[in-house]
């Protein structure tokens, strides 16, 4: 039987200041271990790959704490929570696609909007169109 475990330690917290009134809140610290199957995948196909990926998406958000609720509008607390979970499941996407040595579920991660390397992708075409900007 293959299988990969998604191991995630992250140390969730964040300090919140909301008018009139600072409150901090502190998660615990998550160490979860999740086993994900993909003995019934082709891994050297893009249709294996991008499905280990679902199952390592939603085996991260399990691990995460499932997604929060949506929060209402001046609620800074939840809107901490949310930016907490997405940085969790992107931290265990992250880890658990290096760690497989998977060429083409790598690929896939780094492809997705959330992936550390789409972020950078982005800020770097940022900068060069703020930069072509202030050359004309």
């Amino acid at each position: 039987m293959k299988g990969f475990s998604i191991a995630l330690g992250a140390a969730l917290g964040a300090a919140i200041v909301s008018a009139p009134a600072a409150a901090e809140v502190a998660a615990p610290a998550i160490v979860t271990d999740i086993g994900v199957r993909y003995d019934d995948l082709d891994l050297a196909s893009e249709a294996g790959a991008r499905a280990l990926l679902a199952r390592l998406d939603a085996a991260a958000a399990k691990a995460c704490g499932g997604r929060p609720a949506p929060v209402m509008p001046g609620d800074s607390v939840g809107i901490a929570r949310r930016g907490e979970y997405r940085r969790c499941k992107a931290a265990a996407l992250e880890n658990s696609t290096q760690r497989l040595g998977s060429p083409l579920v790598r690929a896939a991660w780094l492809e997705r909007p959330e992936s550390s390397a789409a972020r950078a992708r982005e800020s770097v075409a940022v900068r060069r169109d703020d930069a072509a900007a202030a050359g004309s």
